[in-house]
């Protein structure tokens, strides 16, 4: 059923339809619409017959995504003239959008699709005047539908009052708000990716002449910023608009992979030592895989330009600051711990750990259990008791888990009653045991842990080793319960292993290192991402301080850029609610016949909007960047929004290859960069020196040498990421001037450690015949293969 078209159907046959349980149907999804990617990773179409069911459809997406907590439906015209108030809806995070259609029979559909479909919308609110939304539909759709209670409206009396209205009502009390992004008032195009952006609102802003008072206004109203964005180029939005409200605009470009190569490396080597730890990156080979080779999922397994030390070093440095690329580190109390192998051991402890704490809490429990039943007095725990009773058994089980004294833990009477209850609890009339004393375990390991009064105190032992902290306990070497005894006792308070303190403080410090692990990982993948990459286009230009501007060639462009942006800078509403975190993106049609959908997608927060064409290629720039979040997030969720006409199969099949094979693409592992540039030659060329009259004696003899090696071999392994071989050093021999021998030269080699260029001369060559020799150097990334001059070689007479 297509909701656009106008239905000959009686009000009272809709109310049957709603009463049935049935909505319009959206259309059926074709092969290839929907695509599960081997690796992980799927690739959704969300469209129906036409825009309006298209809009129920992405409705439909976000209600599931949010479990069906919103209770706002926003009602956005559908018409072409209206469509600048309904890209504004996209700030609205708090509900979910529908267009509206021009018929009353439509609009009653629509009511009775949300009553069966969005059970859980009992608010609507229209965006913009009556003469895009009017009151009539609002209560048409409200009339098919008893589940909303109340309506509203966000509306001024031009655009950029609406978008103001609609701002406030996002970011209402200016919550949230941690930047302003500016686009072109009658231009909605750059606003549409922007629909996405979760972290301040977006204004409209006139292209010339005055500023709307209504963005003055709000703009002056909102806290101090420091932050703020400009979508479009000056075409779209001039310097001199956005000064009227910004004052000025700056080059803002965040984008790492502009160092220089030796500052990336820097980088790699910074971030590997602080996620290996700097003993097991020093002792790395320097080197790192060739890009090609390059796999995430075993980035464990890879040398990441490290300095091939020989001896290891047990570092105990927790400070990460500590962490020295510069040069070999062999003081242990400098060398840091890092955070793979801490993690590791941590993970084994704790297993260990939890092990024992579950049975002794079994113990416990039972031992408690048995005390309750037999009903055991507090005057039977004044001392620790004797025999096998109930009693006894329940001290044992208390000392066992909590290594107590048992003056900690008796219970003192006095004149009859409870003066303290020791490790226990009970009923104050009958003075029956009721359970146990937390805040004294609380205590007990509050005084254990770092700012406690005891934290220096030594009551741990792990096998051999010294006694030990509670907090360095938590990191010795622990194969096996019986491995961690007591060390030092607490006069009256400890005498044996506190088992519960250590798994608390264990479990604790699991959760904070496996946060700090995982984003180490990240901070080197994210290194090594920059380093393989060449060099891109800015992300952000302008002038002047304090604002950026993301300036893109044409919309498709633009889109990406924000979407880095975003993805740098910004935030996703929803995007820890999904899988992976932020692991989804969202292509809708950039084509201004219908750009309606890019509208309705920008309800969708929980990853960014790249903007595709209805048919042709997808503009470079987004497809890397689509390809950079799928090398990035393997089970990236991507959805399309729109059917056939929006967006053709022709595009939804390049934006199915990007993903299949995002590995593949140049630039997938960067941010949105556009194709490298042409390759440029290595900034220093090789210079050649003869040898002075080589012997023609068939033996291999010098004939020349790389006179600057050093400096070549460095730039070589710079860009190729690790050693050099034969085949990056290239000798070519070709005639002399006179007398030539080239031919009677063979089995030509260069000895890569010192650059000298040795060879055999036949002993028939021509005496004092001649021959020339040029070196060529491989070249890798956006660098060319480089040749030094040919120099001229005399051989002996």
């Amino acid at each position: 059923m297509n909701l656009k078209k106008k239905f000959v159907i009686g009000a009272a046959s809709l109310a049957l339809v709603a009463g049935m349980g049935v909505a319009p149907a959206m259309a059926a999804p074709q092969p290839g619409d929907e695509i599960k990617f081997p690796d992980g990773g799927t690739f959704t179409r969300v469209f129906g017959d036409e825009r309006i069911d298209t809009a129920i459809a992405v409705a439909d997406r976000l209600n599931k995504d949010t479990e069906q907590s919103l209770k706002v439906a926003y009602l956005v015209s559908a018409g072409q003239n209206h469509m600048v108030d309904a890209a504004t809806s996209g700030m609205l995070k708090d509900g979910l959008v529908f267009l509206v259609p021009q018929d009353k029979a439509g609009q009653l559909l629509l009511g009775a699709t949300m009553k069966n479909k969005f059970s859980n919308v009992k608010k609507l609110v229209a965006i913009g005047g009556t003469s895009a939304v009017s009151d009539e539909a609002v209560a048409n759709v409200k009339k098919m539908n008893a589940n909303v209670t109340t309506t509203g409206r966000l509306e001024g009396k031009n655009r950029y009052e609406t978008n103001v209205a609609v701002a406030k009502a996002a970011y209402k009390n200016n919550a949230g708000i941690n930047r302003v992004y500016l686009t072109r008032g009658d231009n909605l195009v750059d606003a549409l990716a922007a629909g996405s952006v979760a972290d301040g609102p977006v204004l409209l802003v006139n292209h010339e002449g005055d500023l709307d008072p209504a963005t003055v206004a709000y703009y002056q109203g909102l806290p101090k910023l420091n932050k703020g964005v400009v979508l479009g180029g000056q075409a779209a939005l001039s310097d001199e608009q956005v000064n009227k409200l910004l004052k000025d605009i700056k080059l803002l470009d965040p984008w790492s992979y502009l160092k220089s190569t030796a500052e990336r490396k820097a980088a790699v080597q910074a971030a590997a030592a602080n996620y290996f730890g700097q003993d097991a990156w020093q002792r790395q080979q320097n080197s790192m895989p060739l890009k090609e080779k390059f796999e995430p999922k075993k980035l464990d397994s890879y040398d990441f330009f490290g300095q091939g030390a020989t001896a290891a070093v047990a570092g105990t440095s927790k400070n990460p600051s500590d962490v020295n690329t510069n040069a070999v580190v062999t003081d242990t109390k400098k060398a840091f711990v890092g955070y793979k192998e801490p993690m590791t051991l941590l993970n084994k402890n704790m297993l260990v750990v939890t092990n024992k704490h579950v049975a002794l809490q079994a113990a416990l429990d039972v031992a408690l259990r048995n005390a309750k039943a037999e009903k055991v007095k507090a005057a039977q725990l004044t001392s620790a008791p004797a025999g096998n009773n109930a009693d006894a058994k329940l001290w044992q089980a208390v000392k066992d888990m909590y290594g107590l004294d048992p003056k900690a833990m008796q219970v003192v009477i006095k004149d009859g009653k409870i003066s303290d209850s020791g490790a226990f609890e009970f009923d104050t009339d009958t003075q029956e045991i009721t359970g146990l004393n937390d805040a004294l375990f609380a205590d007990v390991q509050a005084k254990l842990s770092d700012g406690g009064d005891w934290e220096k105190s030594k009551v741990y032992k792990v096998g051999a080793a010294q006694k030990s902290t509670l907090a360095d306990t938590v990191y010795a070497v622990i194969n096996a319960d019986t491995d961690v005894v007591v060390g030092d006792a607490v006069t009256d308070k400890l005498i044996g292993v506190n088992w519960d303190a250590l798994f608390n403080v264990m479990k604790d410090e699991q959760a904070s290192m496996e946060k700090k692990t995982k984003e180490a990982k990240q901070a080197l993948l994210d290194a090594v991402t920059a380093y393989y990459n060449g060099e891109g286009m800015k992300l952000l230009t302008g002038s002047g301080k304090g604002w950026s501007r993301l300036d893109g060639a044409n919309r498709y462009e633009t889109s990406a850029l924000l979407a880095v942006y975003e993805l740098q800078e910004g935030k996703y509403v929803n995007g820890s609610k999904v899988d992976p975190a932020n692991g989804r993106v969202y292509l809708a049609s950039g084509d201004d016949a219908h750009l309606i959908d890019s509208v309705v997608a920008g309800q969708l927060t929980d990853g960014p909007i790249l903007l595709v064409p209805a048919s042709g290629e997808i503009d470079k720039s987004v497809i890397q960047h689509l390809a950079y979040l799928k090398y990035k997030h393997t089970n990236l969720g991507t959805y399309m929004i729109g059917g056939k006409v929006a967006v053709s199969d022709e595009v939804r099949d390049e934006a199915v290859k990007a993903l299949k094979h995002a590995k593949d693409y140049a630039g997938a592992d960067s941010l949105g960069s556009v194709p490298a540039a042409p390759a440029k030659p290595y900034t220093t060329a090789p210079t050649l020196q003869a040898a002075a009259t080589p012997a023609k004696d068939g033996t291999s003899v010098k004939i020349g040498e790389i006179t600057n090696y050093a400096a070549v071999k460095a730039l070589l392994e710079d860009k190729k990421g690790g050693p050099i071989a034969a085949a990056d050093v290239k000798v070519t021999i070709s005639a002399g001037s006179a007398s030539d021998v080239s031919n009677k030269v063979s089995d030509v080699t260069v000895d890569l450690a010192n650059g000298e260029i040795k060879a055999k001369i036949d002993s028939t060559a021509t005496g004092s015949g001649k021959f020339k020799f040029q070196v060529t150097v491989k070249g890798y990334g956006d660098r060319s293969d480089t040749k030094a001059t040919e120099t001229e070689v005399t051989i002996a007479a």
